[in-house]
């Protein structure tokens, strides 16, 4: 348990750490566009990183088509990071937003392909939600790409890990665990000023990988009590919507832990529900089981 806790876990962070501050430094160097690139958008290439290198640990090497259905979220992941990076600019236009959210829709849609929610209605709505949490998370992160990021996305991929765990999904379980170690690690560097701060790279990534899980969640937790806890932590993205504010002004603070305080809600109702749903399915099972009736 320990190897596969260094290994899936902390290798990815430490990965994902590194790649963020080789950029951060690298960013000291060359005109506007490559500071952006090199710097603040790194997050989203971590975050893919981070999550693959966690996945591939445990199931092995990459292959084309995925080994298994759900290993198509990697590839999905990682375009989206890729695609945000590309159209990242010194001017973060809505015109570049709209051009990663799209990007990002395409390779969720075009990438997942998971049992039970593989029609063209499912991937369809997938894609539309991408695109539009996507474009959505752009524009805040342009507005504000601060501490709240790292630690409201801390807090989201811990949930979804444990309600992975909780639906005895083991492996999606730590993937989601290094991507939520990654974002602690990332934002212990900020504020060391070690690591760049968001931008739309990094929010379409966060968009995505929040989406795209929790659908597999879903997905693969057929026989769970509320299936619709996995939508939970999607809802909790508009937290970052809420957060952004001045940093000079009165209001930059409270908005920041309002948005903050609504992540921490959501994800914590969705994994307090699903608990307390379980236990007492778990309970009326075996009561039904013991009962001499």
């Amino acid at each position: 348990m320990i190897e596969l806790v260094l290994k899936a876990v902390a290798a990815p962070m430490l990965l994902g750490a590194a790649l963020l501050a080789a950029a951060h430094r690298l960013a000291r160097q060359g005109d506007d566009n490559a500071r952006l690139k090199r710097g603040g958008a790194a997050w989203g290439v971590a975050l893919a990183a981070a999550f693959a290198v966690s996945v591939f640990v445990q199931e092995g090497a990459p292959r084309w088509p995925p080994a298994a259905r759900w290993h198509g979220t990697v590839y999905a992941i990682a375009a989206a990071a890729l695609i945000g990076l590309a159209t990242s600019s010194p001017r973060n236009t809505f015109l570049s937003f709209s051009a990663a959210a799209v990007g990002a829709a395409i390779a969720a849609a075009g990438f997942v392909s998971l049992p039970g929610v593989d029609t063209v209605l499912w991937r369809g709505s997938l894609g539309a939600v991408v695109a539009v949490l996507a474009l959505v998370l752009g524009v805040a992160s342009r507005r504000d790409g601060g501490w709240v990021w790292p630690v409201g996305g801390a807090v989201i991929f811990t949930v979804l890990s444990g309600l992975f765990m909780q639906s005895h999904f083991a492996k999606a379980a730590v993937a989601c665990g290094a991507i939520a170690a990654c974002c602690g690690g990332g934002g212990v560097l900020m504020p060391a000023r070690l690591a760049g701060r968001f931008s739309v790279a990094g929010a379409v990534t966060v968009a995505t990988v929040t989406v795209v899980l929790s659908l597999t969640g879903y997905a693969y937790d057929p026989s769970g009590p509320l299936r619709w806890t996995w939508a939970l932590p999607t809802v909790s993205l508009l937290g970052f919507v809420i957060a952004p504010g001045d940093r000079a002004s009165k209001t930059g603070l409270p908005r920041k832990m309002i948005g903050l305080a609504w992540i921490v809600v959501c994800c914590g109702a969705a994994a307090g529900l699903d608990f307390r749903a379980r236990m007492s399915a778990k309970d009326k099972a075996a009561d039904s089981v013991y009962s001499p009736y």
